[in-house]
């Protein structure tokens, strides 16, 4: 199973995380490690969802209210999507 998890999270295109109560990052799709400039050997599982975005050109207030979405989702208030446009650059 950890095979297929494995295959699953590389070749999914889009960028998915998944947070655990105290919003670490439990996992992440390879997209997710692209648009966060994680390099492959650097795990960012047990990385915090700020020190996650914390390269990225999201501002403060955006990364607030992903945070409030994520306890709201976890306090059982419904699912929460949030949809942003991301451009990878070539280097």
């Amino acid at each position: 199973q950890d095979i297929y998890n494995t295959l699953l999270l590389d070749n999914c295109p889009e960028m998915i995380l998944l947070f655990d109560a105290d919003l670490v990052c439990v996992l992440g799709t390879a997209s997710a490690r692209r648009y966060l400039a994680f390099p492959s050997s650097v795990a960012f599982a047990g990385e915090s969802i700020d020190s996650l975005f914390s390269r990225t050109p999201v501002g403060a207030e955006w990364l607030e209210d992903l945070k409030n979405d994520c306890r709201a989702a976890m306090a059982g208030k419904g699912s929460i999507s949030r949809s942003v446009r991301v451009h990878y650059r070539d280097d």
